[in-house]
């Protein structure tokens, strides 16, 4: 018969809850590896979106520090790169034990990192919600057009409303169940009732990461299609014109894919099974899997994720791209978000 991991006593020898400390684990310098390459990969990405942040800034001559002119896309890199270094830090916490007198900040710190990720979901929703009644306009105009029924909100109140409902509930819920499991292993250790409130944690985030899934797989395929059908209405006669535009289509599809697979991969695969086989308590092999896929897996499809936020803000530089293929980027670069 197994027995529950989460006894009343503690938590098993075999378990190593590496995203809370590493002392006293099985396999401790393992674990120690793969935060290590996850913080230096964090570091990386953080390193590198700040870097061309703040070039392009002085590039363009924006004053960067004036938040309240920042677009879309300026915020997309913001939200990115405070995502990144909250990792790192992380990673840099566990690795060198810093707090250890302060479990309520770990743990409660680890949790919350993974707001800003959620943050930047809504933000490039909202982008997506302004641009579309465009590129539906244009396909109107076409008299062999056939339209779809496709849920948009109308007008700019409903995309503010939805916008700060969305931040709001997910801020709150997700910061409150994280201090509550981390009062709680503070007072009582890892006992039932923690992997009660910790679950309640991932059971938000698990929701979280499927909403934002659907929404990347539903409006990221629309805003594809409606892009692509719109070359119709374009002057592009040339072949380098139309390989352009069948390379923006591919960053468009590249970015909308990696975002999709990452909130999959963790509402699917890595929040279920985590909490599932802790459990059960069948040895420490998910927390091999976990760690692997939160320190090293991930900072790879971000890095993609980045590579395809920092294309398309250079798709808008090219002279000789086609007027209708940079509309998206154009717009995520001059369009404030001030007004959400």
């Amino acid at each position: 018969m197994i027995q529950m991991n989460v006894t009343t006593n503690g938590i098993n020898h075999r378990q190593c809850p590496w995203a809370l400390t590493i002392e006293n684990c099985n396999g401790v310098q393992m674990f120690r590896t793969f935060l290590i390459i996850g913080a230096i990969l964090y570091l990386m990405l953080t390193l590198i979106l700040l870097t061309y942040y703040i070039y392009n800034s002085i590039k363009q001559n924006e004053k960067f520090y004036k938040i309240i002119s920042w677009t879309s896309l300026n915020y997309m890199k913001f939200w990115s790169i405070i995502y990144f270094s909250m990792r790192c830090f992380h990673c840099i916490t566990i690795i060198f034990n810093l707090f250890g007198d302060n479990i309520i900040f770990r743990d409660t710190f680890f949790l919350i990192s993974w707001i800003p990720g959620h943050l930047l979901v809504y933000i490039h929703i909202v982008s997506i919600f302004r641009i579309l009644p465009s590129l539906l306009f244009n396909q109107f105009t076409e008299t062999t057009s056939r339209m779809k029924t496709i849920w948009i909100p109308k007008g700019e109140k409903q995309i503010t409303i939805i916008f700060w409902a969305f931040c709001i509930i997910t801020v709150l819920s997700l910061t409150t169940t994280s201090f509550i499991a981390a009062f709680i292993r503070r007072s009582e250790g890892f006992t039932k009732k923690w992997f009660f409130a910790f679950s309640t944690h991932v059971f938000f985030q698990w929701l979280y990461c499927l909403i934002n899934g659907f929404l990347f797989l539903y409006y990221g395929r629309i805003l594809v299609k409606q892009t692509k059908k719109s070359i119709k209405l374009t002057d592009i006669n040339n072949d380098k014109g139309r390989e352009n535009f069948r390379v923006f289509i591919r960053k468009m599809k590249m970015y909308n894919f990696v975002c999709s697979a990452i909130c999959f991969f963790t509402a699917i695969i890595v929040l279920p099974s985590t909490t599932l086989l802790m459990y059960l308590g069948l040895d420490n092999l998910i927390d091999i899997m976990f760690c692997i896929a939160v320190n090293i897996i991930f900072p790879i499809l971000f890095g993609m994720l980045s590579y395809s936020i920092i294309t398309s803000e250079t798709q808008k530089n090219n002279t000789d791209e086609p007027s209708f293929t940079h509309q998206y980027s154009t717009y995520m670069q001059t369009n404030s978000f001030s007004n959400v």
